[in-house]
């Protein structure tokens, strides 16, 4: 069971499919109720008390008479770059940190706490704790989770590969132009146009990127895979062009005789006549691959024996 709280971002329509392919059932527990889930918040509280707090700019921080936080960061509306007199008297005012540094003082801090962090409650360190633990874990393949939490829109493969935001998408491999005309499911990140992941059937595909944002070996990659699939495609034309050949060499040799290329003979055909009382071969002993009986005499019709007005007739 998946606890979530009253947060709009769990509603979306890619975390209920993450949690249906999980097989999680997901709880939304009722609104101002964070006693429901006290580990989460726990956690929360022990990165705000051990991380963010030593960091610059964090808001819950000390802040002097005038509101401005204690620091070299100012969070106040007026001091932010490109407002006010702090643009027009040309002030640099001090930036939070950037995303991917924020990101690797948070890894250091993970990989501490789980190493070297002596939990109270535990005795010792997390990852003692966890290794420690004998329940059975299973491990997903990375390739059966990559689709989890994007967003997902039916594509149809086009000549020049998938269209998708102004943009037409192809993978180095080769794999999308092959299947021109096929009806697949592409996953995406919302904002983001670096790469799109494509399945067909519910099997991922391949990964395709923007034509004029591959890489110098991807395109390399990508018109290697095309002429590999040229040739292989000339030389299928070739080989049926051959056996064609080959039939109607035996269709229309000089050295093979009529009776060689009917279904039966004419004297089985004959006997099939006596045996039958006289009438037609069955359709199924004609002695004509198409099927065709030849048209015979017309016999003689007297008039005299039609019901018909002898001043009216046409001829």
């Amino acid at each position: 069971m998946l606890r979530l709280d009253q947060g709009l971002e769990f509603a979306a329509a890619a975390v209920k499919a993450a949690t249906a392919a999980l097989g999680t059932v997901p709880h939304v527990l009722p609104g101002y109720s964070p006693n429901q889930k006290g580990k989460i918040e726990r956690a929360f509280l022990t990165v705000d008390e051990m991380l963010l707090c030593t960091l610059p700019g964090y808001t819950g921080g000390p802040r002097e008479v005038n509101g401005r936080l204690a620091g070299p960061l100012d969070d106040r509306v007026k001091a932010r770059v490109g407002y006010g007199d702090a643009a027009a008297a040309g002030q640099q005012a001090g930036l939070p940190l950037g995303l991917e540094t924020f990101a690797r003082i948070f890894g250091n801090w993970v990989a501490a706490y789980n190493t070297e962090h002596v939990h109270s409650e535990l005795g010792m360190t997390p990852a003692q704790a966890w290794a420690a633990d004998a329940s059975p874990i299973e491990d997903v393949p990375a390739e059966h989770l990559r689709h989890l939490l994007l967003a997902g829109r039916p594509r149809t493969i086009g000549p020049h590969g998938i269209r998708f935001r102004n943009l037409k998408w192809l993978d180095p491999g080769g794999l999308i132009r092959e299947r021109r005309g096929t009806q697949v499911q592409i996953r995406y990140m919302p904002h983001d146009d670096r790469f799109i992941d494509v399945y067909l059937d519910g099997e991922f595909l391949a990964t395709c990127y923007p034509t004029n944002a591959l890489t110098a070996e991807q395109e390399a990659e990508f018109y290697a895979a095309a002429r590999a699939q040229e040739k292989q495609a000339a030389a299928q034309r070739a080989s049926a062009r051959r056996r064609g050949r080959m039939r109607l060499a035996a269709l229309s040799a000089t050295d093979t005789s009529t009776e060689s290329v009917r279904k039966i003979s004419p004297a089985e055909a004959e006997r099939l006549n006596r045996t039958g009382g006289g009438g037609r071969p069955r359709p199924e002993t004609s002695t004509s691959l198409l099927g065709i009986v030849p048209i015979g005499p017309i016999e003689p019709v007297d008039l005299a024996d039609l019901d018909v007005d002898r001043e009216h007739r046409p001829w």
